[in-house]
């Protein structure tokens, strides 16, 4: 059985995240691999995500006395990130930092391929980048692949000399190179020189059958309602998914505490798993994340993508189902009114994306890796 790494971002506090590095790690273990997730977890990454318990200092306390409720959801939250990471991903028992302290430890792993991918991880500008999402040193007898990363939504940024010859020097050196969103492959097919294949998000190698595997068939949720996500707070987006409350005449429910709307419903408490849960049991969708609109199409729900418009790997995504007006603008948003969403369509759509994925991948498992 060939012995292949995967170097991801597996470990943010972030639904996306973690449930594409599980998508990933699945099927490949269902292809006859055995797989385990790299722990490469950047000192910036985690500082992004700190336990909340971890210093017990006055602003800790003050926390706990200003809102109580919402503090306990915030540690009962992190521990439920952290449950997903140790239960459901198989890691390597050491942690890394960065990728000097793993390149010294890769040759005891013998991998026979290493992963790269999916998620943002060759996205230079990312505050959890580390070079080690690019592989920047020869590795005898262990063949270096992409599958479905992404260099974000705004390419522009990686025009500067310094950046584009680092990507050259370091992609140059690849066995196989695939990406999530044809921007990219357009870019780097410039820079590169040669064609780069596009493939879908990792979690659209599996179906709604394998995520509901991972979920509760009991809504968490009772009632209809609708759910609005985005990793953070964005002023335009929380009033525009308000508006939607307002034309279905629904409750909203939001799995962030950063969201400040007083009409929400806060369910803070949500790790992976519930936020699957919650998901799949609502009457609508919207948010500002590409994730979102990938379990949405999965799930059959009616949605909107904020910022869509703007957004190229939610666009790309958008336009392939053919929902391009599913994506919303933040500064001339359109409330109701959009074209219905055929069910059957959506999953011939993502039954040919997942059809190029496993083509992809088969590529390189008939070449003996």
């Amino acid at each position: 059985m060939k012995n292949i790494g995967i170097l991801t971002f597996h470990a943010p506090h972030n639904y996306g995240s973690m449930l594409q590095a599980w998508a990933l790690q699945k099927y490949l273990t269902s292809r006859g691999y055995e797989v385990e997730d790299i722990n490469l977890r950047t000192i910036s990454q985690k500082r992004m995500y700190p336990n909340p318990l971890g210093h017990l200092g006055p602003h800790v306390i003050k926390c706990f006395i200003d809102n109580p409720q919402l503090f306990c959801q915030g540690v009962c939250k992190w521990y439920k990130f952290e449950s997903f990471l140790k239960n459901k991903l198989k890691l390597t028992k050491k942690e890394y930092q960065n990728w000097d302290e793993l390149y010294q430890d890769l040759p005891f792993y013998k991998y026979d391929a290493i992963v790269c991918g999916g998620d943002q991880i060759w996205n230079t500008t990312c505050i959890d980048f580390d070079k080690a999402y690019y592989l920047p040193a020869s590795l005898p007898n262990t063949k270096k692949i992409s599958y479905a990363p992404s260099m974000g939504g705004f390419l522009s940024r990686f025009t500067d000399e310094k950046t584009i010859k680092f990507i050259q020097s370091n992609l140059n050196d690849f066995d196989y190179i695939s990406v999530r969103e044809t921007t990219t492959s357009h870019f780097l097919s410039n820079i590169l020189g040669k064609d780069i294949e596009v493939v879908p998000d990792p979690t659209l190698l599996l179906t709604a059958q394998d995520y509901d595997q991972l979920i509760p068939s009991k809504p968490i949720i009772k009632g209809d309602y609708i759910l609005y996500y985005t990793p953070r707070y964005v002023k335009e987006s929380e009033e525009i998914a308000y508006q939607f409350g307002k034309y279905y005449n629904l409750p909203i429910v939001s799995t962030n505490a950063q969201h400040t709307n007083p009409h929400f419903i806060i369910h803070n408490s949500v790790g992976p798993i519930e936020f699957l849960n919650i998901l799949k049991h609502a009457k609508f969708v919207c948010g500002q994340s590409f994730h979102l609109v990938i379990f949405a199409l999965i799930y059959h729900k009616d949605f909107v993508a904020l910022d869509g418009d703007k957004d190229l790997r939610m666009l790309n995504l958008l336009e392939s189902c053919n929902l391009k007006d599913r994506a919303i603008s933040l500064k001339n948003p359109q409330i109701g009114g959009h074209s219905a969403i055929n069910e059957e369509k959506i999953d011939a759509v993502l039954h040919k994306l997942k059809e190029k994925g496993v083509k992809y991948i088969n590529s390189w498992n008939n070449n003996e890796i």
